[in-house]
This record gives C-alpha cells, structure tokens and sequence, in this order.
C-alpha cells in the first residue's frame, strides 16, 4: 500500500510552469488578432456610416439647388437666375467644384464644408481615402452621387465602380444616391475623371 501511494506522489500528472507561460502567451496572441480585427472592422463600418450620411446630406443639398434653378450643378448651367450672378456655379465638373458652389451659395460653410467635402480616411498618415463623385445626366435633369465604401459587402451598395487606382479597385461597388425623378442606370457609372455624362 506504501508503494502504490508514493508511486501516485510521483507520478503527478498537470501542466509545468513553461507550459502554463506557452498557453497563456498563445492565448494572449489570439486575442490581439481578434481585437484588432474586430477594431479595424469597427473603424471602416463608422467611416461607412459617415460617408453614407455626408452622401444623404448632399443629395438633399443638389435637390434643393435642382428646385430653386429648374436644372441640377452641370457643367454649363442654362438658368438665368444663377448665370452671371454666382461664377463658381456656372461650371460644375466634379465634386470639388459642386463644393465651391455651394459654398458661394452659402448652402453649407466652414467646418460643414469640410466635412462634405473630405473622405474620412482624409488626414490618417498614408491613407487619403477615396474621392466622392458627382455626375448628371446629359439631359439636365439628373444626378448622382456615389461613395466608395470600405465594406464591400455592405448591403447598401448599389452602383459599379469601373475604375482603378487612386478612385478604387476595378469591379468594387459603390453607394449611390441618385435624383428622384432617375434610376442609377440612367446615370453613367463612375469612372475615373468623369464628372458628367
């Protein structure tokens, strides 16, 4: 009986203290990954969320410019009651340019402004986002502006991006919002250096 309990004493099965230190090491590796995974993930959803509503905020924006002068920003606005009276509005070619107008319109100023007009990647080291795009049709009588979202399966997306590059990766989608009166369709899709159709 002696023999059988110190053969038991010794023969003690459990994890060594280097064990235990490989575990808990392995253990803490995984949960970063995961956490930085998760962040990252977090972090292009909210810059998702806020593209989409700068997207809203300026759709309403061209409607109400669409309203007040019978045509939507292009680039030769026909309207009498802005041409010759509002100079940055008279030429409308991309995004940037709709911004210009609407500052000139006093529609949105200072940090609103800023806020429409920049990706939220815009300002992070090594990352200036992707550009938003305006387009109309060539019969006056429609636009559409389109983001590029991070998530790429965000079910939001609607709309082709055919370009590559500095604008995105061929075959990405993008957000789109489009006027009341059209269909995404019948605005062409978004190209690098295109601005109107």
């Amino acid at each position: 009986m002696k023999l059988f309990i110190r053969t038991l004493s010794t023969n003690r099965s459990g994890f060594t203290f280097v064990e235990l230190l490989v575990v808990i090491v392995i253990m803490a590796v995984l949960v970063a990954a995961s956490a930085n995974y998760l962040f990252s993930q977090g972090g292009s959803k909210a810059r998702d969320t806020e593209r989409k509503s700068e997207m809203k905020q300026m759709a309403a924006l061209i409607e109400q410019f669409t309203s007040s002068y019978g045509e939507p920003p292009n680039e030769e606005v026909r309207s009498r009651k802005i041409r010759g009276r509002v100079a940055e509005c008279e030429s409308i070619s991309d995004y940037k340019a709709l911004m210009t107008c609407f500052d000139a319109l006093q529609y949105i100023t200072g940090e609103g402004l800023l806020q429409l007009s920049e990706d939220p990647k815009e300002g992070i080291e090594n990352d200036s986002g992707s550009l938003y795009h305006y387009l109309y049709a060539a019969t006056h009588n429609g636009w559409k502006v389109c983001a590029l979202l991070e998530n790429q399966t965000d079910p939001d997306l609607n709309d082709d991006y055919t370009g590559s590059g500095q604008l995105g990766a061929m075959g990405e989608r993008t957000y789109c919002l489009v006027a009341s009166n059209r269909s995404l369709s019948d605005i062409t899709g978004v190209q690098p250096g295109s601005s109107g159709e």
